[in-house]
């Protein structure tokens, strides 16, 4: 699906955060083509399960107005193809790995879903009047805790980092199964978002 979508689509990696997002934005020039920001996202409702896509239909930061992707091209109203549901995503400044923090996110946002990336993605589009929309795949669920240093474990570009990770295996072995359920978790995840894109651009 991922090579399906590279010869629909021009397939950019912007890496994690906030930042990095922002920088990116700066250097492209959609013109009328729609910008789509895809990856993962932590799940704050038990709705919203893993390796779920969803389209995302608000944007809600924590501080500031919410804003409505342009893109895909339908009426508000109308639901996402393929049978995915829709989300409401909200923004945080690093990871959330505790299930309390979500649930606390949950209820003083009102948000289905969170990363770290979509706000600064949504207010930069906006700003630029491109046509953009969002898709997010579910990584993790809302009743789960992730491990505390899990946001070291990825680089400026968005790659794994192998030796933090190692590293953090070495010091607590048990986290070797966790690791591999997470990884399978991100995998489907992704998997459905390329598949949702797919689906939306037909």
């Amino acid at each position: 699906m991922r090579r399906g979508l590279a010869r629909r689509c021009h397939l950019h990696c912007c890496g994690p955060g906030a930042e990095a997002v922002a920088g990116w934005t700066g250097t492209i020039d959609p013109g009328d083509a729609p910008v789509i920001l895809a990856g993962l996202a932590g799940a704050l409702r038990p709705t919203h399960r893993v390796g779920t896509a969803h389209v995302i239909t608000e944007v809600r930061p924590e501080n500031g107005r919410a804003i409505i992707p342009s893109w895909p091209d339908r009426h508000t109203n109308e639901p996402p193809r393929g049978g995915v549901g829709a989300a409401v995503v909200t923004s945080v400044a690093t990871l959330v790995h505790e299930a309390a923090f979500k649930a606390a996110l949950a209820a003083r946002t009102g948000a289905d879903l969170v990363d770290l990336e979509s706000a600064a993605f949504a207010s930069a589009a906006a700003s630029r009047g491109w046509r953009w929309g969002i898709v997010r795949g579910v990584s993790d669920a809302a009743d789960s805790d992730l491990p505390a240093d899990v946001g070291t474990w990825i680089d400026a570009a968005g790659r794994l980092r192998w030796t933090a990770l190692l590293a953090a295996l070495r010091r607590r072995p048990a986290l070797a199964g966790p690791l591999r359920r997470l990884g399978r978790d991100a995998r489907e995840a992704m998997k459905a978002v390329a598949e949702q894109i797919w689906i939306e651009l037909d």
